[in-house]
């Protein structure tokens, strides 16, 4: 796909873009914090989820901005690529044994406190889906798809808050996560397919 075709989806609305990505922002900070307080699987997962988004949302900017490219503002867009894509990576690994380690151990949550941290996911999941609302073209169904796939880690979180399994929430918290490092990989091959696109 080339460079015009493939940032239709977000040229529309250039507000819209800097929203979603203040929003993912937001979110990550607050589920990032969540996670590490209630020491809750499906946050940090979802933690993971939003440091995508802005990932690919930064790369989907970049590609469609028309300013005038130099080798300064490569190389800082590449340095941004790079820590976002290393804290990525890092947040899964992590979520991987920390999922594993609750699977065996798992802890009471308290609901109320992760349905808070998990709230501003749902606001990221909004702006998201507004903005794939603006596809043009028919490969921005995969957008769409992404899209889905980045809301799921905060319909867990609320669905796992608002659960009342008690100890068992715990458990189920190990294995929603491992799952959701699982859908990180899936959205990560969206987007590979299409780069090479």
């Amino acid at each position: 796909m080339d460079r015009e075709n493939r940032g239709r989806c977000f040229r529309s609305s250039p507000r819209l873009v800097k929203l979603d990505l203040v929003a993912h922002g937001v979110a990550l900070v607050s589920c990032a914090t969540g996670g590490i307080v209630l020491e809750s699987v499906v946050l940090m997962g979802a933690a993971s989820h939003h440091v995508a988004s802005s990932g690919f949302r930064l790369y989907s900017k970049e590609m469609t901005d028309e300013l005038p490219r130099s080798r300064a503002r490569d190389a800082m867009f590449s340095a941004v690529q790079l820590i976002l894509w290393t804290s990525c990576v890092v947040l899964a690994i992590f979520v991987t044994a920390q999922g594993a380690h609750g699977l065996f151990h798992a802890e009471p949550l308290d609901a109320v406190a992760m349905a808070g941290f998990a709230a501003p996911g749902a606001f990221a999941g909004v702006t998201t889906a507004a903005l794939t609302s603006w596809a043009v073209h028919d490969r921005c169904g995969s957008d769409r798809a992404d899209a889905l796939l980045s809301a799921a880690p905060t319909a867990a979180a609320l669905g796992i808050a608002f659960s009342g399994l008690g100890a068992d929430a715990g458990r189920l918290d190990a294995l929603a996560g491992l799952a959701i490092v699982l859908m990180l990989c899936a959205r990560t091959l969206i987007y590979l397919a299409q780069t090479l696109d």
